[in-house]
């Protein structure tokens, strides 16, 4: 799946301070009375009708919220960061992904450091649970008993959408795609307040599509389906892409393919699509039968792509058509030769195909030894096309069993071929010194 596309301001929550002479320090204490004269003030019945009481602990509310982080931004270099919060506690090397990163550790958060600039953090201080929702809800509180507080409540819920979109991208660069996805959603939320009025076309598909990464199916659904029918926003038919993930992950295999096909529909281009239907079909989510004249098409417009022909090998070898099976994965494999799948898929096409051909000689009534022996050339020749193919996929995926266990097997049938039997010790010995539950 390709990278969200973030539509934030690397902003913390009022503004980027500018470099400051004195460090930034957390005062705990202060905030906490300030959050316990909040509580008593919507506790007494005498203040908690004016909405100056809840602008004020919605004011507070983002201040615990934000306090551990209070002076961060995006792009901070290591300067500024010592002026601002003094020596890190000690640095460490972190690696997430492919990324390598600079761990700077903090008394109430770590800095992670990319080519000596901060690319995201982790808050550690926690003040009040919750802080930033109890914001929310107070500026909420006080248009309620006042709509005439709009405009300032406004002010608050904008600068809490913002943290939210921040808190996003820091839980996504951090692969915590369930955290980011509720990030974004809480994010949206706000903006669909109608004191705010934002409608935040790109949120709420981040939103979706962070939660259908992270494998939350029906949250992901949601989110996709109001970007889809509120907004339109299809993406280039990568929307209906990800719903079907959402459809076919709750098992839904009639709404998956419906999904897919009204995408294919309005963009018969887009391979995603065809490739999800791809895996639909070939796992039994319809006729097969009804898929390949799509993927063909497609196979058409982009003969270069790998992941077609594999799937169009798939649809041939569950309609039993062995050869056109063997076919479109031999161009897989030719495409993507490092990749294990399509070298192995072609190995074990040749063998059920060797298979196929030797029942068939095993019920036939020959008349002569001769055309016995022809006609078990011919079985043995294509078994024979499987041990090159599988040879590279083992190359690729080193004491992989299933791999080994085939090589071991189709090499014994052909024993008495020059060279083959050499092949089938070697085998052999590798599947013995496997562990035992990789050989079952």
């Amino acid at each position: 799946m390709k990278r969200i596309m973030f539509m934030v301001a690397a902003t913390a929550l009022f503004s980027a301070p500018l470099l400051a002479q004195t460090q930034v320090k957390v005062d705990k204490e202060a905030i906490l009375k300030k959050v316990e004269k909040s509580d008593a003030d919507i506790a007494n019945p005498k203040k908690n009708t004016k909405s100056a009481v809840w602008l004020d602990r919605g004011k507070v509310m983002a201040e615990a919220g934000t306090a551990a982080s209070s002076g961060l931004y995006r792009g901070i270099d290591k300067t500024a960061m010592t002026l601002l919060f003094g020596k890190p506690k000690s640095t460490q090397k972190k690696k997430i992904g492919d990324v390598q990163y600079e761990v700077c550790v903090y008394p109430n958060f770590d800095a992670y450091m990319q080519e000596g600039k901060l690319a995201f953090w982790e808050p550690k201080l926690v003040i009040v649970e919750g802080a930033l929702d109890k914001a929310y809800e107070a500026y909420a509180k006080a248009v309620e008993v006042d709509p005439k507080a709009a405009d300032k409540a406004k002010v608050g819920m904008v600068a809490l959408a913002n943290v939210y979109k921040q808190d996003a991208e820091n839980a996504f660069s951090h692969q915590d795609y369930q955290a980011a996805a509720t990030a974004f959603k809480k994010a949206y939320d706000i903006q669909m307040n109608p004191a705010v009025n934002v409608q935040d076309t790109a949120t709420i598909f981040n939103a979706g599509f962070l939660y259908t990464v992270a494998q939350d199916y029906q949250n992901g659904l949601d989110c996709l389906k109001e970007t889809l029918e509120k907004y339109n926003y299809e993406n280039d038919g990568d929307t209906y892409y990800y719903m079907f993930h959402c459809y076919y992950g709750l098992k839904d295999n009639e709404g998956a393919r419906d999904i897919l096909m009204k995408g294919l529909a309005n963009y018969p281009k887009n391979n995603k699509i065809v490739e999800g239907l791809l895996g639909l079909y070939s796992s039994g989510g319809g006729d097969p039968k009804e898929i390949i004249p799509i993927v063909e098409k497609a196979v058409q417009d982009d003969p270069k792509n790998p992941e077609l022909w594999g799937g169009l090998g798939r649809i041939y070898d569950k309609l039993n058509q062995p050869d056109k099976a063997i076919d479109a994965f031999a161009k897989a494999a030719e495409l993507a030769p490092k990749d294990f799948g399509s070298q192995f898929n072609l190995g074990l096409l040749y063998i059920k195909k060797g298979d196929a051909l030797n029942n068939e000689l095993n019920q036939t009534n020959f008349t002569s030894q001769a055309e016995y022996n022809s006609s078990l050339d011919k079985v043995n020749a294509v078994y024979a096309k499987a041990i090159p193919v599988l040879e590279r996929a083992l190359e690729l995926q080193p004491n992989e069993p299933s791999t080994v266990e085939l090589l071991k097997n189709v090499c014994f049938r052909l024993r008495d071929e020059p060279g083959v039997m050499d092949k089938y010790n070697k085998y052999n010995e590798m599947f013995k010194n496997l562990p035992a539950q990789q050989q079952q």
